[in-house]
């Protein structure tokens, strides 16, 4: 939508996300602090591009947010569906509404929208069980267990799909993201200001957009037709598509990964491994809907249904 007032983009660096959780493991590794930066300084150079700029901050978000905002301003951020983070939105919102500045939810990270899934808002007559929330959503994708759909199995040429999956939103135009005045944006974070160690973990898979979309180019290029065969080889390259980091870092969205998986199915047919790979995004969506639908009822032991588990063995049979 377009409105007169002018955009700050803020990037917020949380000290709580990178403490070590109850259980004694870093909520932040080495591999992921250095994807993050690097996912910034890409995220940065495109804004400036555009005319715009990245501020980082360091803190916590309810803190930060309100020293940024003054009255009548709105705060957009991505809609959250996990314990932690909704922690944080109802800290910040009480901060917010003390000095007059509104918010607004969009939702992201899903291949699906929430408002166009055939179930009521609040989720709750949502399948728990992922083959028939999929073939709810995706009747053209309804088949038997671990069969191939027509016409995936007949490798024809798919121009049209009935998956009501919303396009990509266009990238801005330069200078339609106006910069606030009297904002000094200063540079990106480093290694050494990040309360925790940074690696590389693979050689030339950098964070970041623009890595992200050649890694897409690449994979559909050629190694998508192997897909269905190679998919479960955790050690190849190309076995798989590997774009899980920038998904998740919200480098690369879903939908994008959609789209030019459609344009496979349409110029050179659908096949095992396009459908394999729809499946797998829309396996992805279900985890989250999940997530939205039961909350923190996912982490516990004892499951959604809160069962009572009798454990038996130790260190040794876990290690078996």
């Amino acid at each position: 939508r377009r409105c007169d007032k002018p955009v700050l983009l803020v990037y917020v660096i949380d000290p709580r996300y990178f403490e070590t959780s109850p259980f004694g493991v870093p909520r932040t590794g080495a591999f992921r602090a250095q994807f993050l930066l690097e996912s910034l300084v890409d995220l940065k150079k495109n804004l400036k591009d555009l005319q715009s700029d990245l501020l980082p901050r360091s803190g916590r978000a309810e803190e930060v947010f309100p020293e940024l905002l003054p009255r009548g301003s709105v705060l957009i951020t991505q809609q959250e569906v996990t314990r932690d983070e909704l922690r944080v939105d109802d800290a910040l919102r009480r901060n917010l509404e003390e000095q007059g500045v509104s918010w607004e939810y969009c939702w992201g990270l899903t291949l699906f929208h929430k408002e166009d899934l055939p179930f009521q808002g609040d989720l709750s007559n949502m399948p728990d069980v992922f083959t028939p929330f999929k073939n709810a959503v995706a009747p053209e994708l309804k088949c038997a267990c671990n069969q191939i759909p027509a016409p995936y199995s007949e490798e024809i040429k798919k121009t049209e799909t009935g998956l009501r999956i919303r396009p990509c939103f266009p990238a801005p135009a330069r200078g339609a993201l106006p910069l606030p005045k009297s904002i000094e944006f200063g540079d990106l974070p480093t290694a050494l200001d990040l309360p925790c160690e940074t690696s590389r973990a693979v050689a030339g898979w950098p964070g970041g957009e623009g890595a992200a979309l050649r890694r897409l180019e690449d994979y559909m290029a050629g190694p998508i037709e192997t897909y269905a065969e190679t998919k479960n080889n955790m050690l190849d390259p190309f076995a798989s598509t590997k774009l899980a980091p920038w998904l998740s870092n919200g480098c690369l969205s879903v939908r994008r990964v959609f789209e030019a998986l459609r344009r496979v199915e349409s110029t050179r047919g659908a096949s095992a491994s396009t459908y394999w790979l729809t499946f797998a995004l829309l396996v992805r969506d279900f985890f989250r809907f999940m997530a939205c639908k039961h909350g923190s009822k996912i982490f516990l032991e004892g499951g959604l249904n809160s069962k009572r588990i009798q454990w038996t063995g130790g260190d040794h049979e876990f290690r078996l």
